[in-house]
């Protein structure tokens, strides 16, 4: 062999194609070829699970095949880190029926059929499935994205994983940018109130994502930037009058160009990225205790092959809890009154008793009656402002002798100058952030901190101020806002 031979074998093209804008602003979005000698590796390069009816192909490139009988209903692949890109991918097969691939230390794929899955409540029980572990190991200071990307083309018609501020239907004809998958009032990328971690097909086909993902992120038909993206795009959450002069997301199929795929990441935290799509939010800069020292991610995520939509959609219902206990009859027997539909805040003992009044003359019978928000002497501390109630326990008394269940409105949110903050802040209760000390705005006054539901002492905190007020005055329930 020549040297000219030699150099040509050995060479590893560094002209690397960046993934679009749309895509990750971590560093598993480069697409390196492998050196030619890598391509020849000995060993297996695929691997082929059975599940029920479904059956699996896994590649020696992190690419997956999944078939419902001899139909390819879903095709997946995981995206290599460049470090990873240097190695070969070598396949093996598990005692337990499933197969692993590993590329160095850098990034292994392990995949496992659903069957065998029994110490995993997310996605124990699942049918025709298999359950994909895919993790990225940190090169340094470097801290790489784990991301598995599932081809909408494949899959037919999706449905499920969120309520959007554009709701389309199905989700293909929408292009959501790559962001944070939890509960927004109007979120960066177009993400509300209510989110699962789960999709189904039209094929029949499930994704489900582990709901315990760190930093979990979320795209769908993502659009490719375009030059104008690189000002206007800014993603921000955003309080209050601010949305109504915001662009309501995710943008239509056919105004974008998207980039096909549903992408699943784990991160190492969540900062906002660069360029175009820059997603920020209250979260930035907070550190998830669970995930403060991890060297590797892991985006674990089941793929299901079930025989229509209406199968898949059982399947996956299965792995969510069920509640202990149906609500009270009174939220669904009738009308739940509001303060706020009548008096926004401007709310008081003596308009309260008088709105219950109303409407029992008007031929209403007593049901519930929340008391909405301005109820409280400071944002966070659970307590009547004794100016506007100066007898709050009498005021409760008089509603449930008119017939009336009554619920107060709470919110997660501390101000400042309140007792509840005093004292949550030297317990290390509330979300901490480099940013104002976790101070964030929303969409009243003053900004507030959050508290943080990841901990356990935080949360009995704050549930037994919520059983305390119950029981100083009587309070039949509460309306939850604010996640």
């Amino acid at each position: 062999m020549d040297a000219r031979e030699r150099k040509q074998r050995m060479r590893v093209r560094t002209s690397a194609k960046r993934a679009s804008a749309s895509a990750l602003t971590g560093l598993s979005g480069l697409e390196l070829a492998r050196p030619e000698w890598l391509r020849a590796s000995a060993g297996p390069r695929s691997a082929t699970l059975r599940c029920g009816d479904g059956r699996l192909t896994v590649r020696h490139d992190g690419s997956v095949t999944m078939m419902r009988g001899d139909e390819i209903v879903c095709e997946a692949r995981c995206s290599l880190p460049a470090w990873a890109l240097t190695e070969d991918g070598v396949v093996t097969r598990e005692q337990d029926g499933g197969a692993k691939v590993t590329w160095g230390s850098w990034a292994s794929l392990v995949i496992r059929p659903s069957a065998t899955i029994r110490d995993e409540t997310w996605c124990a029980g699942l049918n025709d499935g298999f359950v994909l572990d895919f993790s990225v190991a940190d090169a340094g200071f470097l801290h790489y994205t784990a991301e598995i990307q599932v081809d909408l083309d494949r899959v037919g018609e999706v449905y499920g994983g969120s309520h959007l501020m554009a709701q389309h239907w199905p989700l293909n004809e929408g292009c959501m940018e790559v962001g944070p998958h939890y509960p927004f009032d109007n979120g960066p990328n177009g993400l509300n109130t209510l989110v699962s971690t789960h999709w189904v097909t039209s094929k029949g086909v499930a994704v489900v994502a582990d709901p315990d993902t760190p930093y979990f992120h979320v795209g769908l038909n993502a659009p490719f930037a375009t030059w104008f993206d690189g000002f206007a795009s800014k993603r921000k959450f955003g309080v209050g009058i601010q949305n109504a002069t915001r662009t309501i997301l995710p943008f239509r199929k056919g105004r974008r160009e998207g980039d096909g795929l549903l992408r699943l990441q784990a991160r190492n935290s969540f900062h906002k990225g660069y360029g175009p799509f820059s997603m920020n939010h209250p979260l930035i800069d907070w550190v998830s205790p669970k995930h403060a020292d991890a060297t590797k991610r892991h985006m674990r995520v089941a793929l299901c092959a079930n025989k229509n939509v209406k199968a898949a959609t059982m399947n996956v219902l299965k792995t969510l809890k069920k509640p202990k206990a149906p609500p009270p009859a009174e939220v669904f027997r009738a009308p739940i009154w509001t303060t706020w539909a009548k008096m926004k805040t401007n709310v008081s003992q003596e308009k309260v008793l008088s709105f219950a009044q109303e409407i029992l003359d008007n031929g209403m019978s007593g049901s519930v009656i929340e008391i909405d928000d301005k109820w409280q002497c400071a944002y966070g501390d659970l307590e009547f402002d004794s100016t506007k109630f100066p007898n709050p326990s009498e005021m409760v008394d008089k509603l449930h002798e008119m017939g009336f269940k009554v619920t107060v409105w709470v919110m997660p949110f501390i101000a400042e100058d309140t007792v509840a903050y005093r004292e949550g802040k030297e317990k290390g209760y509330f979300v901490k952030s480099n940013i104002r000390n976790g101070f964030f705005r929303w969409w009243q006054s003053p900004p507030v901190v959050a508290l943080d539901v990841t901990n356990p002492e935080a949360v009995d905190w704050f549930v037994g101020r919520l059983k305390s007020l119950q029981a100083k005055h009587g309070i039949d329930g509460f309306k939850f806002d604010a996640g």
